[in-house]
């Protein structure tokens, strides 16, 4: 009978110890429920932050394509303009070549156009001379 005794006491003793009082309880359901809720709020914050990263995604893709694209014309027009430098100088060359040569054929024929009218002159005052000695010696 002792045994049973210290059986029944030792039951009642581990059944005593394991009943929460009701503050407790509802403090731990509280707990809970604060818990849940935000839990509820961190989903909510989860899916709205993976939307705008899968914008952001969507955006950096779009930009990274356009980023390439402005390279590749940013080396055509570089490509261009180095070509058209040189033909500029090229065609800034043979301007020069041709006004030395203008100049060169201006001062020609205002030589030529000075010793002509020297020849004229010469020729003129040699016929003057002649028509002068005709009159004279007729």
């Amino acid at each position: 009978m002792i045994k049973k005794s210290f059986y029944f006491v030792i039951i009642i003793a581990a059944f005593l110890t394991s009943c929460v009082p009701q503050r407790q309880l509802e403090e731990c359901q509280d707990k809970q429920k604060a818990c849940e809720n935000e839990l509820s709020a961190l989903k909510t914050s989860s899916q709205a932050n993976e939307a705008k990263m899968k914008d952001m995604s969507d955006q950096l893709a779009r930009d990274t394509k356009d980023l390439e694209g402005l390279r590749r014309d940013t080396n055509v027009m570089g490509d261009n303009y180095r070509i058209l430098t040189v033909k500029y100088d090229k065609l800034n060359q043979l301007n020069d070549e041709l006004m030395d040569k203008l100049n060169r054929q201006l001062s020609s024929s205002e030589k030529d156009n000075a010793k002509l009218s020297g020849d004229l002159q010469a020729t003129q005052t040699q016929l003057t001379m002649t028509l002068f000695y005709q009159m004279r010696h007729q």
